[in-house]
């Protein structure tokens, strides 16, 4: 399903496959340009189910989005049908990140990222026994996804030198679906 908006940029829906386990799919929503480039995307789910994914899109009155699919949770065979209303950033009460000043996860010390700000590698050292295999990805001030990395050890060392300078926020995923965020610098 592909939706053209009246700036000439397209909007779609679908989902996105868990790239640690592949059991886990999460529903999706992109706004692309006319070249195909991704402007951003959003990883929309409903925690209790494993697979979830959007099968039509539609413009709301207000310039967001309505979204319906389904989702399904394989142990007991349940199929439900799911509808999700963005604003248009893609956004929902529980998709989008963050960017204030309080670091509130980080106070949990679940685990430590460091240097910050940092220049060529950064470190994550996880602190407490949360469920591995996990991973990071970090975005862009403009809420595109530009590193994605598994998380496979206690420490872990991610190679940042090849993103620009500037404010990424992070998410750290573990495999129960547990999301950690967190500001980086780098220079």
């Amino acid at each position: 399903m592909l939706l053209e908006l009246s700036d000439g940029n397209f909007v779609c829906g679908g989902f996105r496959q868990d790239s640690i386990e592949q059991k886990y799919a999460d529903g999706g929503i992109y706004k692309l340009n006319r070249d195909g480039d991704i402007i951003w995307s959003r990883r929309i789910n409903n925690s209790d189910f494993e697979r979830e994914y959007f099968s039509s899109i539609s413009l709301s009155h207000d310039g967001g989005f309505f979204l319906g699919g389904q989702s399904w949770l394989p142990g007991i065979r349940a199929n439900r049908s799911w509808v999700v209303k963005t604003d248009s950033l893609g956004c929902d009460a529980t998709s989008c990140i963050e960017t204030g000043s309080n670091d509130a996860e980080n106070e949990t010390n679940h685990y430590k990222v460091y240097p910050n700000p940092a220049k060529d590698q950064v470190t994550i050292e996880i602190l407490t026994n949360i469920n591995m295999p996990s991973q990071i990805v970090f975005y862009n001030i403009n809420g595109q996804e530009v590193l994605e990395q598994n998380i496979n050890t206690q420490k872990n060392i991610i190679n940042v030198k090849d993103l620009a300078s500037g404010i990424y926020v992070y998410q750290i995923r573990d495999s129960k679906r547990n999301v950690f965020n967190g500001k980086m610098v780098i220079r």
